[in-house]
């Protein structure tokens, strides 16, 4: 994977999940996006998928100050399941 599609990534994933979970106000809507998203996850190895979904979940909902802010191991189980649903890459 290229540096740029993880930024991509990186830069977009928390807003088109907080759309599709229900925060419109804070999320964002754009399918061509998405499907850019999905593209990049698509052509990437999968190991190096794996090591930069696996930091960005570590970053985003297990880090102490995450877990201070009430994120936890739902909140993981959740993404993984939208991860699935909606940006087609099954765990």
């Amino acid at each position: 994977m290229q540096n740029q599609d993880f930024t991509i990534l990186t830069e977009n994933l928390s807003e088109l999940y907080a759309y599709d979970t229900g925060c419109t106000d804070s999320g964002v809507k754009n399918e061509e996006l998405r499907s850019k998203m999905i593209n990049c996850i698509r052509n990437s190895p999968e190991d190096e998928f794996r090591v930069f979904i696996s930091i960005y979940v570590r970053e985003k909902f297990l880090i102490p100050e995450a877990i201070k802010e009430g994120y936890g191991l739902e909140d993981v189980k959740n993404f993984i399941e939208w991860l699935d649903q909606y940006m087609d890459y099954a765990i």
